[in-house]
């Protein structure tokens, strides 16, 4: 999984983090893009709940593909990622952000040729809180680290 992932990396992409700090492992996809804004800061944007907010500053990239990063139930582990293509996460997940996911994608297919991915990672609790798991930090790491040394070999 983290080598498809790596592999999008390769064309030109743009990051949004989803997610609700408030809601425990919800705020994965926000804790892993802040880090991510780190490593690529032109390229990686924090929306929380509201991704269609960041549709003009994406379009305006132009980019090949979009990686959004949220927490998603798709039954694996927790901590596990994998990446989805928009159908998928469109049609296949409950998503708490659903709507503004649906407008951001139909808003940017509109306006160039690009591919959406949504790199989900499986929460372990989204009940009220502001700590994740120790299991969705230990995905998050995992990712980072991968990330860190394709950038800096």
């Amino acid at each position: 999984m983290l080598d498809e992932f790596m592999q999008q990396l390769d064309r030109k992409f743009v990051i949004l983090g989803v997610g609700n700090r408030l809601k425990s492992d919800d705020a994965a996809g926000v804790v892993l893009a802040e880090e991510m804004k780190k490593i690529f800061p032109e390229r990686t944007f924090v929306a929380g709940t509201a991704p269609e907010n960041y549709a003009e500053k994406i379009a305006q990239l132009s980019p090949e593909v979009l990686i959004i990063i949220d927490a998603v139930d798709f039954e694996g582990s927790p901590g596990e990622t994998r990446l989805f293509a928009a159908e998928e996460m469109m049609n296949s997940f409950s998503l708490t952000h659903g709507p503004g996911f649906s407008l951001l994608v139909k808003f940017l297919k509109n306006q160039q040729d690009i591919d959406v991915k949504l790199l989900g990672i499986q929460p372990l609790d989204i009940a009220f809180g502001e700590e994740l798991s120790p299991e969705v930090e230990v995905g998050i790491l995992k990712l980072l680290k991968k990330v860190k040394s394709r950038v800096n070999p």
